[in-house]
C-alpha cells in the first residue's frame, strides 16, 4: 500500500466521482443503488477538520512535508475525502451534504469541495477537535430542518467494502422510522 499526497483533481472529476457513486454502485446485495431513494430529511455530514497526526511521521519521512490523511491516497486513486464525498453522496441529497474542515488544510480540500454548497461547507479557523466540529455543522443542520437524521462521517478511514457499509447505514436510517429519536450506531 502507498500513501500519496492528494492527486489534482478538477471539478468534472469530483462530478463524475458523485454521479458514479449515485447512478453505478451497487448495494451490498447486488442491486443496483437508485438516487431516487434518498430521504429528504437525512444529512451527511463528513469530517475532515483533523490534522492527521498519527501518519505525519511517515509522509514527512516519504514526502519532505505532512500532509492530514484524509488528503492523501491510498493505491494511487481518489483521497480519503474524496472517498467518503462519494459515499455521503449515496446517502443523502446533493444539498444535505455537508463537511466541516480547517482552514489550514485549504489547499487541499478547496478543490474536492467545489462542488459542495457553500453553506454546507463549515470552515474552522483550526482544528477545535471533534466535539466542536461536530457541534457547529449539527446546530445549523437542525436550524435549517429540525427532522433532520443525520449520518457522521469520518473522512480518514479507509472502508474496503463501500456497499456493505452503505446498506448498513441505510438499515440504520431507516429503523428510525421504526424507533424515532433514538440513536444507532
Amino acid at each position: 500500500m502507498s500513501v500519496n499526497p492528494l492527486p489534482l483533481s478538477s471539478n468534472s472529476l469530483m462530478n463524475s466521482l458523485l454521479s458514479y457513486a449515485r447512478e453505478s454502485q451497487l448495494t451490498a446485495d447486488g442491486a443496483l443503488f437508485n438516487n431516487d431513494s434518498l430521504s429528504s430529511n437525512v444529512w451527511s455530514l463528513v469530517l475532515a477538520a483533523g490534522d492527521g497526526t498519527r501518519l505525519q511521521g511517515l509522509l514527512k519521512e516519504t514526502y519532505g512535508f505532512s500532509v492530514p490523511k484524509q488528503y492523501c491516497s491510498l493505491y494511487g486513486r481518489s483521497s480519503l475525502l474524496e472517498e467518503t464525498l462519494a459515499r455521503a453522496a449515496k446517502i443523502a441529497p446533493d444539498d444535505h451534504l455537508c463537511t466541516v474542515v480547517a482552514s489550514q488544510h485549504r489547499q487541499w480540500w478547496q478543490l474536492p469541495l467545489s462542488t459542495v454548497a457553500k453553506d454546507n461547507v463549515f470552515v474552522q479557523p483550526e482544528n477545535r477537535g471533534t466535539a466542536n466540529g461536530i457541534l457547529w455543522p449539527l446546530l445549523h443542520i437542525i436550524q435549517r430542518d429540525p427532522e433532520a437524521r443525520i449520518v457522521l462521517l469520518p473522512s480518514d478511514h479507509h472502508i474496503e467494502d463501500e456497499p456493505l457499509l452503505v446498506d448498513s447505514i441505510r438499515q440504520a436510517i431507516n429503523q428510525l422510522e421504526v424507533h424515532p429519536g433514538a440513536v444507532h450506531l
